[in-house]
């Protein structure tokens, strides 16, 4: 019921827009290491497109993903992207970041990082 009322949501906010942005964060409650965002652009047909209503639910939460299972989408999130059907990108903020600039401010440059490539 959730990945449908998320899906309902996100088309529901095309009504006044042709494109929605999506960004999300990975690794921001990790003891240590990178803090990574991916930032995807999509728009009302590919969120009404058979990929889209088969697998939106798989990308809910990507803690629920194995290591393996989040490859393989991103695998195909570059077809996507590359037959044009979105836009993605991903951006990170090392650990000496991290540590200048807090983790709050490590998460929006990694996000700032993502946007700028779509």
């Amino acid at each position: 019921m959730k990945r449908r009322q998320l899906r309902g949501f996100d088309l529901n906010q095309l009504n006044s827009v042709s494109n929605l942005i999506g960004v999300d964060e990975v690794g921001r409650g990790a003891f240590a290491g990178p803090v990574v965002a991916a930032a995807v652009v999509v728009t009302r047909e590919f969120l009404e497109s058979r990929w889209a209503v088969a697998k939106s639910g798989r990308i809910n939460d990507s803690k629920l993903l194995s290591a393996e299972q989040r490859e393989e989408l991103w695998g195909e999130f570059e077809v996507l992207a590359a037959e044009g059907r979105i836009h993605a990108n991903h951006g990170s903020a090392s650990v000496e970041e991290i540590a200048e600039l807090n983790i709050l401010g490590a998460t929006k440059l990694a996000m700032r990082r993502a946007l700028g490539g779509i």
